[in-house]
Formats: structure tokens, sequence, C-alpha cells
């Protein structure tokens, strides 16, 4: 059974291929002769038109997605043909590190923009369906969306709140740090209210420190952010804010390592009083964890998720697959288990099924196992998501009971 669902798999994908090779006519026309990034940017002043740099991997499902999904459609060929001179570059090829350095890709499929001049005007990253891929292309000809010309209109006193909003978003992709804050400040201050759902969006994807006056007003406001984010993905991104902020600031060069001492005292300035000692407790258990040292890791947390009911999904899957991996305490076990149960209602992802379902499994309780995999099964229907890991787990378990 498992061989015939891998083979349906093959064969749906081989279909899409087939599919994509009979259109690809009518989509993106590739120059695909470019192999070096000196004969790139010398074709750059030769082309009478913009060109498009779609970096890539062989081995990116998303990027596969795109080429058989996107770049092959007759609406996206009539549109980049026309606008584009596009270029793909596999940044598995040992030439692409010429590539990843100068232009700092870190992410893919990576679309960069470029003129004639070889001044990189515009870029984004990441899977797209059709109708917001056309619309990353046509963004990048337009005046008052293409990031080279808005960041110049921005210089010349542009100040209105969707256009910062827009720049902001525009300016992390690349990576103009500096123009990123300012048109994030800018935003906020000509933001009248801070709780409305446009205004949460933004200022939880730009909330990086809890020395940001967005953090402060998120952390005061968490029942609104919870209910427009998702408790368990506001929980995350909190956690780890207030993380990676301890910890640097913790950091002591003379003893060459982390003082608690000057943990304490960060937190204590920053954090409402009720956050400090969930943030520090916090701090001191990934420390144990870094550190490998599992059993006293294991304890800790626990005792955390008993005074702190947590709703951060990943740490609490992170912690069960621990206990799973480093224990056959059946007491340590049927904790986790119930714990596991928790992180797939507030990060509902295939591994967090797998996680409680595997837990189950190690106690020989098959029964809750495959109870646990249907509940996952049942998601990943209702939200037309594809959990083939926990389908294949499914037919394992429905033998055993």
């Amino acid at each position: 059974m498992l061989n015939k669902l891998r083979i349906l798999r093959v064969s749906i994908l081989l279909f899409s291929l087939i599919v994509c090779k009979y259109t690809i006519a009518q989509g993106i026309k590739f120059n695909n002769e470019i192999d070096s990034l000196e004969e790139f940017e010398n074709s750059l002043a030769k082309s009478n038109k913009i060109t498009l740099l779609i970096a890539f991997s062989s081995h990116c499902g998303v990027c596969s997605h795109m080429d058989t999904a996107v770049y092959c459609k007759k609406e996206i060929g009539k549109f980049f043909n026309k606008n584009f001179n596009t270029v793909k570059i596999d940044l598995d090829k040992e030439f692409a590190n010429q590539f990843i350095n100068k232009y700092e890709i870190y992410g893919y499929p990576a679309y960069l923009f470029f003129n004639k001049n070889g001044v990189l005007i515009h870029r984004q990253k990441g899977g797209f369906p059709l109708n917001k891929f056309l619309e990353l292309g046509k963004n990048a000809i337009d005046p008052n969306k293409q990031f080279l010309s808005a960041s110049l209109k921005y210089q010349n006193g542009t100040r209105e709140k969707d256009f910062c909003k827009y720049l902001a978003e525009s300016a992390t992709e690349m990576n103009q740090i500096e123009l990123q804050k300012n048109c994030i400040d800018c935003y906020l201050d000509k933001c009248e209210n801070w709780e409305s759902e446009e205004s949460v969006k933004f200022i939880f994807k730009y909330t990086e420190s809890i020395q940001d006056r967005q953090f402060q007003f998120a952390i005061k406001h968490i029942n609104e952010f919870e209910k427009i984010i998702g408790p368990g993905k506001f929980s995350e991104k909190i956690d780890n804010i207030i993380l990676k902020d301890i910890y640097q600031n913790s950091y002591d060069d003379e003893i060459k390592g982390l003082d608690t001492t000057r943990a304490k005292e960060f937190a204590t300035k920053y954090l409402p009083p009720n956050e400090i000692e969930k943030a520090l407790w916090l701090y001191n258990s990934d420390q144990l964890y870094r550190k490998k040292d599992s059993i006293n890791y294991i304890n800790s947390i626990f005792n955390y998720f008993i005074k702190f009911p947590s709703k951060n999904g990943y740490l609490i899957n992170n912690l069960t697959r621990t206990i799973a991996k480093f224990t056959n305490d059946s007491i340590y076990l049927n904790n986790a288990l119930v714990l596991s149960q928790r992180a797939y209602l507030f990060m509902p992802e295939e591994k967090c099924y797998l996680n409680a379902a595997n837990i189950a499994i190690k106690l020989n309780n098959y029964k809750k196992a495959y109870e646990i995999l249907l509940e996952g099964q049942e998601y990943s229907r209702t939200e037309k998501m594809k959990f083939y890991e926990l389908n294949e787990l499914i037919i394992q378990i429905k033998q055993k009971i």
C-alpha cells in the first residue's frame, strides 16, 4: 500500500512535468546560458529590458512547484516575456557561490530585478500563486512600487502611511535595515489605531526586540494579538525574541560566557513584572538544553509548563520530542503524551501530530496513536494540506489495532 502511495505521488509529479513541457512555449522564456557572475553582469548592459534573475535550487520543492504551476502559464509568459529578460541560476551549481555572496541570496526561490546599469532595483523571495507572481512583476516596473524608485521618493520626503508600510516590506527584502526601521517608525507614528487588524499584523511582523516600542505594546495587549495572529504563533515569536535579547545582553566579555545577574537586570528593565520570572525560567531551561543536560532540562521545562501554561507549540513539541528520545520512563512519557497533544492545538503541523503519535506508540498505546493521527488527517483534509508521512503511519498503525 505504501508503494502504491509513492507511485501515485511520482505519477502526479510526472504528469505535471509533462503538462508543463507542452505549455512551456507559452510561459516564461529563460536564458539559461549564463554560467558565471561576470557573464551575467555583462549581459545586463546588452538587454533593452529589466533583467529578472531567478535563483533556485534543484532540491527545493517550492522551486519545482513554481516551474510546473506558475512559470509555464500563458498569462505569466505574456507579461514577463514582454517586460523582462529572465535568467535562471541553479544555486546548487559551483559557480553560483559568486551570486550568493555578492547579492546575499539566503532563500529560494529568489527573484532579483536589475536595470541595464547592473543596479539591483527590486527583489523578493518565496513561492507565489499565479496572481501574486504576476503582481510581483508589475511592482518591479511600477515607479510607486519598485524598491529603487520608491526609496528615492522616501528620500525626497514622501511619508504617507500606506507608502511607508509597503516600503518597509520592500526594504526588508533588500536588506536595507536602516530604511526598514525608518519606515516602520513612520508607519507607527502615522497609525492612529494600533489595535486594528492591519496594525497588529504589521507590529507582529516587524517586532524584533523587547526594546522596540511595538514589543511593549504587544506584550500589554496579548489577547488582541492572539485573536488576530493565533496564540501559538504569537507565543512562539515572543518567546524567541525574549530569549534572543536576554542572551545577547547577558554575555560578559570578561568571563567569556553568560552572566545570570546581567540577564536578570536586562529582563527587569524591559519586561513587565508578570513576564520577568517566566522569561528567566525559560532562559535557564534553554541553557540546559544547549548544554545537552537532557534530564535537568526535562524537569525544568516540565515545571515551567506547570507554572506557566504555554501556548508555544514549537517549545512543547521540542520538549516532548526530547523526552521520547532520552527516556523510556512511563511516567515521563505519559506526561509527554498529554503535553504533546497541546502542541498541535497551537501549532497544527504534521510534525506535531507525528510526534504525539510516536510517543503513544512508544507507550504501546496504538489506539491512542491512531486517534491522534486521525485528528491530523481530518485537519489536513479540512485545511487542504498534504500530510504524507502521517497518512503512511495511519496505514501501519491500523494493522496493529
